[in-house]
């Protein structure tokens, strides 16, 4: 019997004790927030800009693809080396025509190369041609580099004969 009301008062008293407990361990009023870190871009952010996005494909018209390069604090990177490439949606958007393959950013982590849309196609594609411009860091590693991309669209000069 004595046994019986042992365990009769232990289970009696375990809210109150559980209670006790969980007042004195949690408590919401000295949370603290984090420190703010910056953006999470494995150290190295770019962000690229066409302007404009879109060309008249006339193998003369030309864009400004600008690389906006920032450390892992968001502060811009300078003296940071950028390769650079394009690549064509078809074989209509050929050739394609960058002018340069590796640039290196300014004191305000900025770098730009120019896009000369490639000649007047023959007839008009029945989807817009494209051309992806990709700038990535130089890196010492090839695993360690993540290009961006940017796109510009391409629009046939007016009076291209439309494919049948």
């Amino acid at each position: 019997m004595q046994i019986r009301n042992s365990v009769f008062h232990a289970i009696r008293r375990a809210p109150l004790a559980l209670l006790a407990l969980g007042a004195i361990s949690c408590g919401l009023d000295k949370q603290t927030a984090p420190d703010l870190t910056g953006p999470s871009e494995f150290g190295t952010s770019v962000t690229l800009r066409a302007q404009p996005e879109v060309l008249l494909q006339d193998g003369e018209s030309q864009t400004a693809i600008t690389a906006t390069v920032r450390n892992a604090s968001g502060a811009p990177k300078a003296n940071e080396t950028i390769r650079w490439e394009a690549t064509a949606s078809t074989p209509l958007a050929l050739p394609v025509n960058i002018s340069e393959t590796t640039t290196v950013t300014d004191g305000n982590g900025i770098t730009r190369v120019t896009l000369t849309s490639p000649p007047k196609p023959t007839e008009a594609p029945a989807t817009p041609d494209t051309i992806m411009v990709v700038a990535t860091p130089a890196t010492d590693t090839a695993d360690g580099a993540f290009g961006r991309s940017v796109t510009v669209r391409l629009l046939p000069p007016p009076g291209t004969p439309v494919r049948n």
